[in-house]
């Protein structure tokens, strides 16, 4: 998002600075959606491959129930916080973000010290703090789109752009996932370096 937000600015068309973002709430819906339809299938694969005790994986189902409908919310301001960023509004997107971990940092104190609520406190305040903050995005995105002209439904959904967002983080991702194993403690780069 703030590569190509970055991207759209530079070009000087408004109008694609815009798409940019509702081009990424709309897949960040939909895909957050889809993750709450499967969450059976997704949940069980990582409870198997988790093992552990009984204990262990009941207290897992009980998170990820609750936590997995945070992700339609997570992925939106995920989205926000990366448009604000390409625009060079730093500080915009920082206290968006306070205001997620303030709301889950004094509810999780509430409702697990307070109340007693334990994991499933913690899994429900996670997810009123990113419903919050996604409203709060959404009063930031409203203003920054006030005496815009809105793009066309044919630029949002445009195939070619669309095509580039999902192959630029699909290369995101190949590289995340690439360097999380390279610096795992256990990989052979890591241990050769370490040695030396």
């Amino acid at each position: 998002m703030t590569g190509m937000t970055a991207q759209a600015v530079g070009s000087g068309v408004g109008k694609e600075v815009r798409a940019v973002l509702l081009r990424a709430l709309i897949v960040s819906a939909v895909a957050g959606i889809g993750l709450v339809v499967l969450q059976w299938p997704i949940r069980e694969l990582g409870v198997t491959l988790l093992g552990g005790s009984a204990e262990v994986q009941a207290a897992t189902r009980t998170y990820f129930d609750w936590r997995i409908y945070c992700s339609p919310f997570t992925l939106i301001n995920y989205a926000i916080l990366g448009w604000l960023l390409g625009l060079g509004r730093a500080g915009t997107g920082l206290l968006v973000q306070t205001v997620l971990n303030v709301v889950n940092i004094v509810l999780s104190i509430l409702c697990v010290m307070g109340f007693g609520w334990g994991i499933a406190g913690v899994t429900f305040v996670t997810f009123l703090a990113q419903v919050v903050t996604a409203m709060v995005g959404r009063m930031v995105v409203w203003r920054s789109f006030a005496n815009t002209t809105m793009p066309s439904l044919q630029r949002i959904f445009s195939r070619g752009r669309i095509a580039r967002m999902f192959g630029l983080n699909q290369d995101i991702m190949i590289r995340s996932f690439t360097c999380s194993s390279c610096s795992s403690p256990s990989s052979p780069r890591t241990a050769r370096h370490r040695a030396t």
